[in-house]
């Protein structure tokens, strides 16, 4: 078993190093969100290499795709993006776009800065239409303590599935 373990840690760095694949994103999981979801229209911000607006444009989705791309200098994912991504910080993308869009995405935001508050409260602020899909680790790697203590989960039976 540890043998097993050891080289699906390995494989899984593998795929992250050489393809930009740090999470496992499906193509049923991109097919339900554009079922579930139709007709929205959105903003990624932090998106990286654009895995998730990749899955969301190749299903027909609206997609603003952003990411500051400050981390392209620490491995080759960052030169061979999956899709188009724009480079802009998370609260200059929702000034820029925000009144354009229905829904933001935040996918692993990193849980040390403090930034993703500051975004929330622009959001909540500015532009109270707008929803946030939230993806990651709740009170985990993702978002800082900050954010979570001022977040407030809606549920959404559509969540569920």
């Amino acid at each position: 078993m540890r043998a097993a373990s050891h080289m699906l840690e390995h494989f899984r760095w593998y795929i992250a190093y050489h393809f930009g694949v740090w999470a496992m994103i499906t193509a049923d999981l991109m097919d339900t969100w554009v079922a579930t979801f139709p007709g929205y229209r959105y903003l990624e911000v932090g998106a990286g290499n654009g895995l998730i607006s990749f899955g969301l444009r190749e299903r027909g989705a609206s997609v603003i795709c952003t990411d500051t791309l400050s981390w392209t200098g620490e491995n080759a994912t960052g030169r061979a993006p999956w899709t188009e991504v724009l480079p802009m910080g998370a609260s200059a993308a929702v000034w820029e776009y925000g009144n354009q869009v229905d829904a933001i995405i935040m996918s692993w935001m990193p849980d040390k800065d403090p930034n993703d508050a500051a975004l929330l409260q622009q959001v909540r602020t500015y532009f109270p239409h707008l929803q946030i899909f939230c993806i990651g680790e709740r009170n985990g790697l993702t978002n800082s303590e900050l954010f979570w203590t001022m977040a407030h989960r809606r549920p959404d039976r559509r969540l569920l599935r």
